[in-house]
């Protein structure tokens, strides 16, 4: 850790930068503050322009060592500079002191006026503000003119309502927040806000099992959009400043989830009481919605789930169900009406009498395992007319045979089409390509289609 010797500097009168281990830490203040075009920097020290009179602090006079971020770190230095940022919330917890330099900020905050100065200082908008508040034992607070505005047990009241958030590089939204919670990971800058959270949050996810880590909301999002587990924003915490785990002698099931309701959703609950009053025993819980994987039920012990729903409000669970484990998919897929259907489930629920006719052959697109009851078909439509997804070959006691088609078109609609197969045909030989050449889908009503052939009579109906 590098620190200024403020003491060197009042004898040689420059600002002199010593290295020190993090046993051998003599007692420091530091003093965080927002950048000014004069700022000096960890360059101008090296090169001996920053001068002993550039120092004149409190914090300079009473104590004889202070640490600077933009003295005291080669932000050039990539490696140096994530070790810093790694580091920060341990630096600012062992100061002695902390002094808040806020340029803009009046002499003291007594009126209305004042406090509406003090609160428009942009010191407040930093991201790293947060940990500077809270990792230090003792911060002090100065006016542009090094005038002591308060402590910040003093002006609490006033801080709260002050400090509005923000960052000049998005992911640091994420970083400024490891100190708080203990964890350590590499910066990426590129990754975007909502990875590098994500990735802050898998970190805490490592070292603590507290689940109210799960009780975020976002009110910004519609009842029916999907979300993962994790929180996309720091933001989604806004409102769960009242969310608190449960404390147990004995560990509880980590998770547990309801039976689902008719419209596919399911509660599943966290071990966190639901707010305000904690008195009921009830657990908060979460809607998920799960995704029908082949004939896997609910009752399994393994539950595939596709996302977090109705992510604007939580659920309250008097009884958990039987736990189980439980798959999320972190950013799950969202259903366009610009593509195919990713899954096609189709199931024969009416056709002609077997005495009469019998299911001789069902053809499916080239790769698709033909034991499988859900049909991928992965082809955008928005290159195809009509994508064939299926077609199902009856042959009659007399050997007339019907070929009944299936096809999605664009958004959601699905087209018919049936045509009878010579009985020359040799049906071993016939392939999904074969029936592609055949297919001729009716345009009339995609969802109801009645074909009058040669030989047969055919009405087709879907239900979505």
């Amino acid at each position: 850790m590098r620190l200024l010797g403020t003491k060197i500097a009042k004898e040689v009168g420059t600002l002199r930068l010593v290295e020190k281990r993090a046993n051998e830490l003599p007692e420091y203040a530091i003093l965080p503050h927002t950048w000014e075009d004069d700022e000096v920097t960890f360059e101008d020290i090296e090169s001996g322009k920053a001068n002993e009179s550039q120092c004149q602090t409190p914090a300079a006079t009473a104590i004889n060592t202070i640490w600077i971020d933009s003295c005291c770190i080669d932000k050039g230095n990539s490696a140096e500079l994530s070790e810093a940022i790694n580091s920060m919330f341990a630096w600012y917890r062992g100061a002695s002191i902390c002094h808040a330099f806020l340029f803009n900020a009046p002499d003291e905050i007594s009126v209305t006026e004042s406090k509406s100065e003090f609160a428009r200082n942009k010191w407040f908008t930093r991201g790293w503000t947060l940990q500077e508040l809270l990792a230090p034992a003792h911060v002090i607070f100065y006016s542009g003119s090094w005038i002591s505005i308060g402590e910040k047990r003093q002006l609490s009241t006033s801080l709260a309502k002050t400090t509005d958030i923000n960052t000049t590089r998005p992911e640091d939204s994420a970083y400024c927040l490891m100190g708080i919670f203990s964890v350590h990971m590499p910066m990426l800058y590129g990754e975007g806000a909502e990875n590098a959270f994500l990735r802050l949050q898998e970190e805490i996810m490592k070292q603590s099992d507290d689940q109210s880590l799960f009780a975020w909301v976002n009110l910004t999002r519609p009842p029916d959009a999907r979300e993962g587990l994790l929180a996309p924003s720091p933001s989604c915490f806004l409102h769960s400043s009242d969310m608190l785990p449960y404390q147990d002698w004995e560990p509880r099931e980590p998770y547990t989830m309801t039976n689902p309701s008719h419209d596919g959703l399911c509660v599943a609950a966290i071990d966190c009481p639901t707010p305000l009053d904690y008195r009921d025993s009830s657990f908060l819980g979460i809607y998920l919605e799960k995704v029908l994987d082949n004939d896997q039920q609910w009752e399994t012990d393994i539950t595939v789930v596709d996302a977090r729903v109705q992510v604007g409000n939580f659920a309250s669970v008097r009884q958990r169900g039987h736990p189980q484990t439980i798959y999320i998919r972190q950013k799950p897929h969202e259903v366009s009406d610009k593509s195919a259907f990713l899954r096609h489930l189709i199931q024969l629920r009416r056709g002609a009498d077997l005495k009469i006719s019998r299911v001789v052959l069902v053809l499916f697109p080239h790769g698709v395992d033909r034991k499988i009851k859900a049909l991928s078909t992965r082809t955008s439509v928005r290159d195809w007319p009509a994508q064939l997804s299926t077609a199902v070959v009856f042959q009659r006691e007399d050997g007339e045979r019907l070929a009944v088609m299936i096809s999605t078109l664009s958004g959601f609609d699905i087209a018919f089409d049936a045509q009878e197969i010579d009985r020359e045909v040799d049906l071993k030989e016939f392939n999904f390509k074969q029936m592609e050449n055949y297919f001729k889908p009716s345009t009339k009503d995609t969802f109801n289609d009645t074909f009058e052939l040669e030989y047969h009579n055919v009405h087709l109906s879907a239900v979505l």
